[in-house]
């Protein structure tokens, strides 16, 4: 069986800001709302369920940066740039693929959704620690995986 190393994989958001080199994990789960459909039975002894909605997540952890174009710009906001609005409470579209150097295959499939930018910290940390970013954002919507190179 294949094993898999994760040190080199692409997040870009919007199409165009490719923040690979600040997030130091991915994760993307999806979960189902289980149903109880038991009926009401002589001898019932377990329940009968059934899926019911789902709900997609994207975590990351990102570093922190305060660069022009950066990170905190992109997300945070920069006073007075329409170009860059803060994004807290807006979708925004992500594509992220395990290997960021390799085209898209059946092997390094990109996933494409829409996430809800539900909460941002512009800055966390203590003295003599790295700042980072902590997020769990829902996603709007179905996650697309493409095998397509």
């Amino acid at each position: 069986m294949a094993k898999m190393v994760l040190t080199n994989a692409s997040v870009v958001f919007e199409g165009a800001y490719d923040f690979s080199d600040h997030v130091s994990s991915i994760t993307l789960s999806t979960v189902h709302d289980v149903l109880d459909v038991t009926p009401v039975k002589d001898g019932v002894i377990y329940k009968e369920v059934i899926a019911g909605v789902g709900t997609n997540t994207v975590t990351f952890d990102f570093y922190q940066d305060f660069a022009n174009n950066s990170i905190e710009e992109f997300f945070g906001g920069e006073p007075g740039n329409p170009l860059m609005p803060n994004r807290v409470g807006t979708k925004v579209a992500c594509a992220v693929k395990p290997i960021a150097s390799a085209p898209i295959s059946a092997t390094n499939p990109e996933y494409r959704f829409d996430a809800l930018v539900t909460e941002w910290t512009p800055l966390n940390g203590a003295v003599g620690q790295l700042s980072t970013i902590a997020v769990s954002w829902p996603i709007s919507g179905a996650i697309t995986k493409d095998v397509t190179p």
